[in-house]
């Protein structure tokens, strides 16, 4: 395929929340990143996080690290804004996978790139390559496959990607299973990047439909997909929402001590003395 030069986007700034580095990233500045890094060769990973994802993180720590090792983490929901205003932070767009994959196959068709979809239960992929290549005229879904085996075909799933020579690989298996699949078989594809997505496929597959537009634009999507899945959500969303502002409002609480003893010393002492007494950067 031909490889046209793509500008290098600015490295984003980041904030943290609950432990876990999250890119600072505009809906177009993350496309960019990933078009170069398609274009550009080597081996890329990108995940998206919401407040599931960061409950999940805290809880494990080897969760954690994998997505510390990611290339690009993208704020994926409303939680992740609310996060940021209890914390004082800059409120970041909301960068989500499901947003994107249209913008993405429009660029990718534009460009050329490959496009590789695994995960889902069987047909899912399959019937949301179909859906997206008959919106988007000249998009390449090269490959696809459900996400439903076992770690011992792992070698034969990666086998498939490679002969498919696609660029980018979208993997939607849900957190924490996809983040872990991808860190543990890059080395596996050679794809410039891998990405994991979710449940992205069953919306473009037309299994699960997306919430109107409306409570999309007001944070309130995750109450649709309650509504549609109660069993497999309620968990998620009834607990785990409640138990996400508890944990930020924690951090928050604790980084005010935190700085609030930081001043004591720096008030108490001399600064070079007090920051080396408190472990600071000066």
């Amino acid at each position: 395929m031909p490889r046209d030069t793509v500008s290098e986007p600015a490295e984003p700034r980041g904030f943290e929340i609950l432990g876990v580095r999250i890119n600072r990233e505009s809906m177009d500045s993350a496309l960019d990143w990933i078009e170069a890094r398609a274009v550009g060769g080597g081996r890329h990973t990108a995940q998206f996080v919401n407040a599931h994802c960061l409950n999940l993180a805290h809880q494990h720590r080897t969760y954690a690290r994998v997505l510390a090792r990611a290339d690009r983490v993208f704020a994926d929901g409303s939680g992740i804004r609310l996060a940021c205003g209890i914390l004082g932070l800059e409120r970041p767009d909301n960068v989500n996978g499901t947003d994107m994959l249209p913008l993405l196959c429009e660029r990718a068709a534009a460009k050329g790139l490959r496009l590789y979809f695994l995960g889902g239960a069987p047909s899912v992929a399959c019937y949301a390559a179909q859906e997206l290549t008959r919106r988007y005229p000249g998009l390449q879904v090269v490959g696809n496959s459900h996400g439903y085996f076992s770690p011992d075909t792992d070698e034969r799933v990666c086998d498939d990607i490679n002969r498919s020579r696609a660029d980018i690989v979208l993997v939607g298996m849900g957190a924490p299973r996809q983040e872990m699949w991808i860190d543990t078989n890059r080395q596996r594809i050679d794809a410039a990047l891998v990405m994991g997505v979710g449940g992205l496929f069953d919306f473009y597959s037309g299994r699960i439909p997306r919430a109107p537009l409306w409570m999309r634009r007001t944070g309130t999507e995750w109450c649709w997909r309650l509504a549609q899945e109660p069993a497999r959500m309620w968990r998620r969303y009834v607990l785990g929402n409640p138990l996400f502002v508890a944990r930020v409002v924690k951090d928050r609480l604790d980084r005010r001590v935190e700085e609030r003893a930081r001043e004591r010393l720096l008030n108490r002492y001399d600064r070079p003395f007090a920051l080396t007494m408190h472990r600071l950067p000066s």
